[in-house]
Parts: C-alpha cells; sequence; structure tokens
C-alpha cells in the first residue's frame, strides 16, 4: 500500500453515509492521511476483530459504525499499516500545557501530530488543529479549539520523509 501524504487537511468522510465515522479518533488520522473516517474505523474493527474475535459476520458498512470510541495504542498499528514513522509519547498529568499551548508551540515545527487529551483526539500541524467538532483545520488561536483548557496526555509525533511529504 502507498503511504499517503501527510498534510493536515479537513476531515474525509467520504461521499455515502456507509463510509462515515463521525468520532475523534478516526477523524484526527482522516485529517492527517487523506483516508476516509470509515475506511479508518474499519481498519480499526478489523485489527480489533483480529486480536480479540469482536465483530464477527459484521459487513464493511456495519463495521465503520462499531467503532466509537479508539484508544491510543489503537492508533499505532494504523498508522504503521500506513507506512508513517512516528514517536509516541505520555506527557506528566502535571504539565501546564494546554492543547491550544501545544498546538501554538508547533507552528515552527515540520511534525504532525496526533494528541490525545480527556478521551479526545486532536490532529496538529505548525498551529493549527482539527477534530470532530471542528472539521477543517483552524488556527490555534481561533476561538473555535474545542476544550482549550485540558491538558495533552499522549502526543504520537509523525516525523514526515520524503515518501510521506510526497516528494
Amino acid at each position: 500500500m502507498n503511504t499517503p501524504k501527510l498534510k493536515l487537511r479537513k476531515i474525509n468522510h467520504g461521499k455515502s453515509g456507509g463510509d462515515k465515522n463521525a468520532f475523534c479518533g478516526p477523524s484526527a488520522l482522516s485529517s492527517l492521511t487523506g483516508h476516509t473516517t470509515g475506511r479508518i474505523a474499519r481498519k480499526i474493527a478489523s485489527n480489533r476483530k483480529r486480536i480479540n474475535g469482536n465483530y464477527k459476520g459484521l459487513t464493511s458498512s456495519q463495521l465503520t459504525k462499531v467503532v466509537k470510541g479508539v484508544q491510543v495504542f489503537e492508533l499505532h498499528p494504523i498508522l504503521d499499516s500506513f507506512g508513517y514513522s512516528f514517536t509516541c509519547e505520555w506527557l506528566n498529568r502535571h504539565t501546564k500545557l494546554t492543547i491550544r499551548e501545544f498546538t501554538r508551540k508547533t507552528v515552527s515545527s515540520n511534525n504532525f501530530y496526533v494528541v490525545a487529551s480527556t478521551d479526545h483526539f486532536y490532529a496538529v500541524h505548525k498551529g493549527r488543529i482539527v477534530c470532530n467538532h471542528i472539521n477543517t483545520p483552524v488556527s490555534w488561536a481561533s476561538d473555535k479549539v474545542f476544550m482549550p483548557r485540558s491538558k495533552p496526555v499522549y502526543i504520537i509525533t509523525i516525523v514526515p520523509t520524503l515518501k510521506t511529504l510526497g516528494k
């Protein structure tokens, strides 16, 4: 499979209702990879099915709908299957950094981030942020940034390569 070009973009919910998953984990990865939220949800569900036998007999469309919550460790195999290089970091729970401040600090960074905070996922790149509540990338200074006072607890850093930048 080709590694999709990394870019922070509007969340891709696909052209049909059967390919839409409105939850934050698939939305964060969709905004970085360009894959539909449904495709990412199906990959998550397939991994769950493979690991613990859940979801036997469900159709592809049904698999899209069953992913309602995602754990951080479930995002790793998805990123890996797309060929991305990434690192992961748990943050100290006493950190003073908020989501808004973290996003602001990424303005000059070329890295892409998936940030988990208070049971919610965000995609972040160059001072812009996307989640399922804000469908299109917005600046860290925007009033639309969801839960601006929450603190990041887990950060997946995707380091761009020539392959993932499409060069």
